[in-house]
């Protein structure tokens, strides 16, 4: 099923709340996909040290790496976003005056909305997809959604920072700002409030706020044009959603949420992958049952079906919303249950171990 999926489509979104593994099993399907011939990318977020050492990817670089020690038939790559340099990039590309182009990005505002702003992750996440899958160097680029506290934010994000962007605002400021440099002394409280921002900022604020809005007006169409770009690329049949989640009962009841969400939306859920949904010696001791038999190991099953009943009852609940989640899948979504592993991602071979049970 999983093979299928990968040969199906040359986008895959990894998307979930934050927590769940995302990261990890975005890194193991890249791997997947690569042991079958795939020249493939993936974009990660945040990896932790020990995985992005087994990527050898950095947190700082942005570029695409060939991941080292590969034992496969096609190419792995990974790269973790760089926000701020891909905010930077879009902008170079969409100012035809690199000079007001540089000038801009050294804005404070400037620097507050490509670092820290809600969204902006999200936003260049996506902008590094398009701009990836544009280039046509790979045939399947697999994106580590931003950790969000609501898979469904992800989706969102475009529309938001579309709004942030309209001409309507940034003509109004110009315009207004031109028929009156001192417009804003007209009004007492915002006077004072600007007191404020000049004591944090510095006296140039205002002189910033300007140079921030006449820099937007520039590239303002460009950002309304990607956002309808990557909407067609999000629910094009080739690009396909995989739902992570974790065998938490919020977490699964979000996750029924998402799945709506992404029918409603017009996008494809090619799969959910439910995390760490039990520990992976209950399937290990599961087979060994089947296997023995005779009255010596009495004991052993007893323990064992103990153990069982112990299991299923402490997860009662979550199973019933599980299920709840499985009937709300569209006919066709693969559904998977990767168990809970007793050591970290921290090589190749790790990452190997685990792209090989998750996705066999």
């Amino acid at each position: 099923m999983i093979e299928e999926i990968i040969n199906s489509h040359k986008v895959l979104v990894c998307a979930g709340s934050g927590g769940v593994g995302k990261t990890t099993l975005a890194a193991a399907l890249g791997l997947k996909a690569a042991q079958i011939g795939k020249k493939v990318l993936v974009l990660t977020i945040d990896p932790s040290k020990r995985l992005g050492t087994s990527l050898g990817i950095s947190r700082s670089g942005g570029g695409d790496v060939l991941v080292p020690d590969q034992k496969v038939e096609g190419e792995l790559y990974a790269a973790v976003l760089n926000s701020k340099l891909v905010f930077d990039n879009f902008v170079r590309e969409a100012v035809q005056n690199q000079e007001l182009a540089e000038k801009f990005m050294k804005n404070r505002l400037y620097i507050q909305l490509s670092t820290k702003l809600s969204a902006s992750q999200e936003f260049t996440a996506l902008e590094r997809l398009y701009s990836s899958v544009d280039s046509k160097k790979y045939d399947l680029v697999i994106l580590d959604t931003p950790p969000a506290k609501h898979a469904i934010d992800f989706l969102r994000s475009p529309q938001k920072i579309n709004s942030m962007f309209q001409k309507s605002v940034t003509e109004w400021f110009i315009r207004t700002h031109n028929e009156s440099k001192s417009f804003f002394s007209r009004f007492s409280a915002t006077q004072q409030i600007l007191n404020v921002f000049r004591k944090i900022t510095g006296s140039n604020f205002i002189d910033e706020l300007v140079e921030f809005f006449t820099g937007i007006e520039a590239w303002q169409q460009k950002v309304q044009d990607r956002t309808i770009e990557v909407h067609k690329l999000l629910v094009s049949e080739s690009t396909g959603f995989v739902m992570v989640s974790s065998f938490d009962e919020n977490k699964l009841r979000e996750g029924v949420s998402f799945a709506k969400e992404l029918k409603k939306g017009g996008h494809h859920l090619s799969a959910v992958i439910i995390n760490r949904a039990f520990p992976l010696g209950l399937r290990n001791e599961e087979s060994q049952i089947a296997q023995k038999s005779g009255p010596e190991n009495t004991d052993i099953v007893a323990r064992l079906l103990q153990y069982y009943e112990k299991y299923l009852k402490f997860y009662e609940e979550r199973l019933n919303v599980f299920e709840e989640l499985k009937a709300n899948l569209s006919e066709g979504t693969a559904f998977l249950q990767i168990p809970d592993f007793n050591q970290d991602v921290g090589n190749i071979r790790d990452l190997e171990r685990l792209s090989n049970v998750a996705f066999k």
